[in-house]
């Protein structure tokens, strides 16, 4: 057993969108009378940026499929916000867990931790803010890791997982085979740890294996405050999470008598709307 304890780091209600950090002034083109022809103007930090997130939102028809058929079935707070945000808050996930385990990580020295502390993140600022976005002394272009991160996320909505789950299952999971170094992005699709290597000895050390040990005895829920009943407005989303939070009190508990007093305890405790009825949710 890991002496890591990467259960409790969910927070699967972080999706606030942040305003990009790039917000350079724009480059003035040198005017002049001499010169005969006008040259071509160059465009702006901010328009590269622009161009940028336009390139990554503007998808081709197959993958603006794969993304509207993710949208149905990722994880349910993710399901209010578009893709390249819903990549945003997976790299926001992958920080908030890597910085966990560096402050709780006793090989890592007390001078690291503490500068890692004070910093706040794990990642670079600008990272964060707009993952997509690569500055360098060459310019702004699209980050290289961003194909990664996107590969990642959607990987987890398939599996309808939180985003910080999968990123901690990834990290335990490298940790029980012994790897040298903690994935990197490009490496959070392994096949290792996704489980589709059944015959390599590691059955335990896979992200699914995790989120199964996880939640083999709690509910998988959400904290978002539009998902409890006093905000409830009987929006699809809604309805749909009210309906796996039924299926996971019949998973736990193992009868629906026993499922059916639960919920209502988490009506009476307004985690639940009252309106809705626990048998008519899990025949539907």
């Amino acid at each position: 057993m890991s002496a890591f304890d990467l259960t409790d780091l969910t927070n699967d209600t972080d999706t606030e969108r942040t305003k990009s950090a790039f917000d350079l002034t724009d480059i003035d083109t040198p005017t002049t009378t001499t010169a005969p022809k006008s040259k071509p103007k160059t465009k702006t930090a901010q328009q590269t940026q622009e161009d940028i997130y336009r390139r990554i939102s503007d998808l081709p028809p197959g993958q603006i499929k794969l993304e509207a058929h993710l949208e149905t079935v990722c994880w349910f707070p993710y399901r209010r916000i578009n893709h390249v945000e819903r990549t945003r808050q997976f790299v926001i996930a992958y920080d908030r867990v890597y910085l966990s385990l560096i402050d709780k990580n006793p090989d890592v020295s007390p001078k690291y931790r503490a500068f890692m502390r004070h910093r706040g993140s794990y990642l670079k600022r600008d990272e964060i803010i707009a993952p997509w976005i690569s500055n360098t002394k060459k310019g702004i272009s699209l980050n290289s890791k961003w194909s990664a991160w996107v590969k990642a996320r959607r990987e987890a909505d398939e599996r309808m997982m939180i985003y910080d789950d999968y990123v901690a299952g990834a990290l335990l999971s490298s940790m029980l085979r012994g790897w040298r170094g903690w994935p990197l992005p490009s490496m959070l699709t392994s096949d290792k740890l996704l489980g589709k290597l059944e015959t390599d000895g590691y059955t335990d050390a896979t992200i699914p294996a995790f989120e199964k040990r996880k939640y083999e005895k709690r509910i998988k829920r959400t904290e978002d405050p539009w998902f409890l009943a006093s905000a409830y407005e009987g929006h699809p989303v809604q309805v749909a999470y009210c309906r796996h939070f039924a299926h996971e009190l019949l998973r736990i508990k193992g009868h629906e008598n026993a499922a059916e007093r639960a919920f209502k305890l988490y009506q009476r405790d307004g985690v639940i709307h009252d309106s809705l009825v626990f048998r008519d949710l899990i025949q539907s």
